[in-house]
């Protein structure tokens, strides 16, 4: 698709042929293995990052708020922490502004302008628009990470490797860009009674018992599994009992039930939503 090779300037890994993907993939396992078997591992990041996500919650003192941008902000700190070995506060000016430029990028993935821009590129080329900031965008996450990885090249020679870029950085692929899509398989509705909707019997055998959907390929199939896979189940798990277990959440009052549809873009999200997130401390 013209949107999607603009921006990832076709020299990225979701056009690359088989072989370099599979040399790229290997050297991230190795990475990610030994990240997994340091003292500080996986769940060291993820823990860190789940407390301060409770804390942040707790700041807004049981008023409604949108969790949307909290969530976000720790999900892009926890990939950070792992990449280059620190989190940012969500104070950080270069920090926000690039979790704005990443949103920006996976939401015009699915706008009107994105459609135009796929039915009629030579057009919207070299015409002003959202596209331009979406590309734009991708420049500051690139420049971004460059910034790191410079810092990283001063210090690498004077200590043991610390984070993905330290272990990285003899092997380094540059401006590496991996977008899997992956509807054709969760939005099958041969396989799935309402693909559309958040819908739990999905997993749920006639007993009430969670069942694993081997059709449910969430991180890839088995010769392309997504390298996250396993920090993603992780971080869902600390994440979850954690803010369950220091809040119980519920709708503002006067709102029976938030919306269920999503939006689309590069990924799918749910429309801006607010709850109430009230201390357990409080509540007993």
């Amino acid at each position: 698709m013209p949107f999607l090779r603009a921006v990832a300037n076709e020299k990225d890994l979701v056009f690359s042929n088989e072989r370099i993907w599979k040399q790229q993939r290997q050297i991230g396992q190795s990475v990610m293995k030994k990240l997994a078997m340091r003292k500080q591992g996986l769940e060291h990041y993820i823990k860190e990052e789940a407390h301060q996500l409770v804390g942040t919650f707790a700041h807004v003192k049981g008023q409604p708020f949108d969790p949307l941008l909290p969530i976000t902000n720790s999900v892009c700190n926890v990939v950070c922490a792992m990449a280059f070995g620190h989190r940012y506060s969500a104070e950080d000016g270069n920090f926000q502004k690039l979790t704005e430029a990443i949103d920006l990028a996976l939401k015009c993935g699915g706008s009107f302008i994105y459609a135009l821009r796929e039915m009629f590129p030579w057009v919207l080329k070299r015409l002003p628009g959202p596209h331009k900031k979406a590309l734009s965008s991708r420049e500051f996450v690139l420049l971004f990470a460059k910034e790191e990885m410079k810092k990283h090249k001063e210090h690498h020679l004077l200590r043991e490797p610390q984070d993905f870029t330290d272990f990285y950085l003899l092997q380094m692929e540059k401006g590496t860009f991996i977008n899997p899509d992956l509807n054709s398989a969760v939005l099958d509705n041969k396989q799935w009674k309402t693909p559309e909707e958040f819908n739990p019997n999905h997993f749920l055998d006639k007993d009430g018992n969670f069942v694993a959907r081997g059709e449910f390929l969430l991180f890839g199939s088995v010769d392309s599994v997504c390298l996250e896979e396993q920090l993603a189940r992780i971080e869902l798990f600390i994440f979850f009992s954690n803010l369950l277990r220091a809040f119980i959440f519920q709708l503002p009052s006067g709102v029976k039930k938030s919306s269920e549809q999503h939006k689309v873009g590069l990924t799918t999200y749910p429309h801006s939503y607010k709850l109430v997130a009230i201390p357990r401390s409080r509540a007993s």
